[in-house]
């Protein structure tokens, strides 16, 4: 399934397990990690690296808060 996203993912600089991530900010924005990984089914050593890469590809920065917002 996801190979069928990856070109438009790569545009716009997502792995497919961070659009997922996306989707699930986009039913309930501002969610904490821990809510995250349980929608998600990831647990937070799979989630928090994730969620840094993804910060830094698209902030320049760390994340430091507790809930993840779009």
């Amino acid at each position: 399934m996801s190979k069928l996203y990856k070109p438009l993912l790569d545009e716009l600089g997502l792995s497919y397990p961070q659009y997922l991530v996306m989707l699930v900010l986009r039913e309930s924005n501002g969610q904490k990690v821990s809510a995250l990984g349980e929608r998600l089914g990831l647990d937070s050593g799979t989630l928090t690296p994730l969620l840094q890469r993804h910060a830094r590809q698209h902030s320049g920065g760390h994340p430091s808060g507790l809930r993840v917002t779009l």
